[in-house]
């Protein structure tokens, strides 16, 4: 068993090309400069499932999961990586209105599996600055639905 760095993890899209299915192949590289993902793995609602008879515990199955409103992508802003994000908001609004979301797929090197979840990206607004710190800026993104791990896509050079 090996542990695996952080080193190399990388973060690509590609539009749904039909609503609901995850993408196999087209994805790009979003950003060679993120420099920070959030965990994103919740835990599923307890649903009290207790009969009234019970004079011990509570009972509990597991219900959904909530991942949050916002899986944000912490990246140094530079113009590329905003042209192409400000390109993906714009092609949201009709791609969502057909029901096809932007896949994001997480590789970590070292694991043949990536992450994946889909949704929606936000305009990127002014992320703040302070003196003597990188400028950099949190690329927010509304997961819609988490599709988990599963075989990398292709990635478009």
């Amino acid at each position: 068993m090996s542990a695996h760095s952080t080193i190399g993890v990388n973060v690509y899209y590609a539009w749904q090309a039909t609503a609901g299915t995850k993408p196999t192949t087209g994805y790009a590289l979003l950003s060679s400069e993120i420099v920070e993902i959030p965990e994103f793995d919740a835990t599923p609602e307890g649903i009290d499932v207790t009969p009234l008879s019970e004079l011990v515990a509570i009972r509990r199955i597991a219900g959904l999961k909530d991942n949050g409103d916002d899986f944000g992508l912490t990246g140094n802003i530079n113009n590329a990586d905003m042209t192409t994000w400000e390109g993906l908001v714009s092609e949201a609004a009709t791609n969502i209105a057909a029901g096809k979301y932007l896949e994001l797929m997480v590789t970590v090197e070292g694991i043949t599996k990536a992450y994946f979840v889909s949704g929606t990206p936000v305009a990127l607004g002014f992320p703040g600055a302070s003196v003597n710190s990188a400028f950099q800026g949190t690329y927010h993104f509304v997961p819609y639905q988490d599709h988990g791990w599963d075989t990398k896509g292709t990635i478009t050079p």
